[in-house]
């Protein structure tokens, strides 16, 4: 029986997608000076589990080859569930990052890990994500420009900016969010940013810090089931971890719509005493009617005569 545990879990973790990079290389000016990108615009349908960047094609400029690309560019047209590995295995000299169109919902801590110190641009737009984790730029202290805008962004570790040096961020934008929405491109308004995330998207993922630091098993190479079978145990903790913010989601949910019937139960009860009130003043007004009604009748009947006078009107 055990060792058809560890089978199943061992053909879970080999279980990958691999796929090639098709680039179209091109130059372009950023905030972070002016990059070679390599970006491409037709990812292949992949298997939710490990997605591992293997190869790459394209005609490089005159000149230029795998070390000379400082960017990657990668719309997923909503073909990817998990953030792809490998990138830096072969474009090493990487400082920046775009990923754009995804299923991801949670960005766990060792996404940028192989990135390193090089990082200094991570743009991940158009996407589902929901739960940014604390230890995302844990190991990516240099970067300067981030953005987060359109997506569904509901809760943002408490410590996400730690790693980083606030006055040299240029650009952070939150724009078009579940929980919060703002764009600060300089050290004031991007201070003030971050503070309104910590205020409006609270996620307290002192789990998640505990258990993010995995094994080095992000090569793609699975030939360490030991290290497998604990980056497997991370990810279930991480998992956990995500399920226990969630019920305490629905429990905050829970007590919203609890508040929600007591405020209904109490403008019932206030629309029965008004409209308790109007039929008692109602039936007052019909018992004066009919007392006056009575006086009236009561009242002793006195004739009129009237006097007609006949005119002759000549012929």
């Amino acid at each position: 029986m055990k060792n058809s545990i560890l089978f199943l879990i061992f053909f879970y973790l080999k279980i990958s997608s691999q796929f090639t990079l098709n680039c179209s290389y091109q130059n372009s000016s950023t905030v972070i000076g002016v990059i070679y990108q390599c970006i491409d615009f037709n990812i292949p349908n992949l298997v939710p589990t490990d997605v591992n960047i293997t190869g790459v094609t394209g005609t490089h400029f005159t000149g230029k080859t795998n070390v000379n690309v400082d960017f990657l560019g990668i719309h997923a047209n909503y073909k990817i569930s998990v953030f792809p590995r490998g990138a830096t295995k072969i474009f090493e000299n990487l400082r920046a990052i775009s990923i754009y169109y995804t299923t991801i919902e949670t960005l766990f801590g060792d996404e940028l890990e192989e990135f390193g110190d090089k990082l200094e641009y991570f743009d991940f737009r158009y996407s589902n994500l929901t739960t940014i984790s604390s230890n995302l730029f844990l190991k990516t202290p240099n970067v300067v420009l981030i953005w987060f805008d359109i997506n569904q962004i509901q809760r943002v570790g408490r410590d996400l900016f730690k790693p980083l040096n606030v006055t040299r961020l240029k650009d952070v934008d939150f724009n078009s969010n579940i929980c919060h929405q703002q764009r600060g491109t300089n050290t004031g308004t991007i201070m003030t940013l971050i503070e309104n995330l910590k205020l409006k998207c609270p996620y307290d993922d002192e789990i998640l810090i505990a258990t993010t630091e995995k094994p080095k098993c992000f090569n793609g190479n699975f030939d360490d089931f030991t290290c497998e079978v604990k980056k497997f145990n991370n990810q279930l903790q991480n998992e956990l971890a995500k399920a226990n913010q969630e019920i305490q989601s629905l429990k905050i949910s829970n007590n919203q719509l609890q508040l929600f019937a007591n405020e209904l139960l109490n403008a019932k009860a206030e629309i029965e005493n008004q409209f308790n009130l109007a039929k008692a003043q109602l039936e007052e007004i019909i018992f004066q009617i009919f007392n006056d009604l009575q006086e009236l009748k009561n009242q002793p009947f006195q004739a009129t005569t009237e006097r007609t006078q006949t005119v002759k009107i000549p012929l």
